[in-house]
Order: structure tokens, then C-alpha cells, then sequence
């Protein structure tokens, strides 16, 4: 998938515009903290509409 990435002097951000926009990562660059959580044992994929979002969400951050 494509990742737009937004930063500044702070933070860093990476956007996943296929994925619906989702923000998939947040890090603080001072300390390289990751504020959002991802799951280690899954890939990102793209999903069809209309699919199960539970069944599919492996991290990041979604807006419904």
C-alpha cells in the first residue's frame, strides 16, 4: 500500500490513503515512542466493502 508521510520536528506520520485514510502510525521522533497500537502477527491488506471491520482491523487508527 502507499504511505503518505507528513512530519515535522516532532512527530512523524504515516497515512494510508488506500486503506480509507487510516493513520497508521504516530511517533514521537525525539524518543521514537509509537502511540498506536499494531498487531505484530497481521499484514496491512485492503478489504472490500462491506466487510467485517472487528474481523479486519489489525491497528492504526480508523475513523468510522
Amino acid at each position: 500500500m502507499k504511505v503518505h508521510v507528513l512530519e515535522n520536528s516532532q512527530l512523524k506520520l504515516e497515512i494510508l490513503p488506500e486503506a480509507g485514510g487510516r493513520i497508521w502510525s504516530i511517533e514521537q521522533k525525539w524518543n521514537r515512542k509509537q502511540w498506536l497500537w499494531h498487531n505484530p502477527n497481521a499484514e496491512n491488506c485492503r478489504v472490500e466493502p462491506g466487510t467485517s471491520y472487528d474481523d479486519h482491523w489489525i491497528g492504526g487508527w480508523d475513523d468510522l
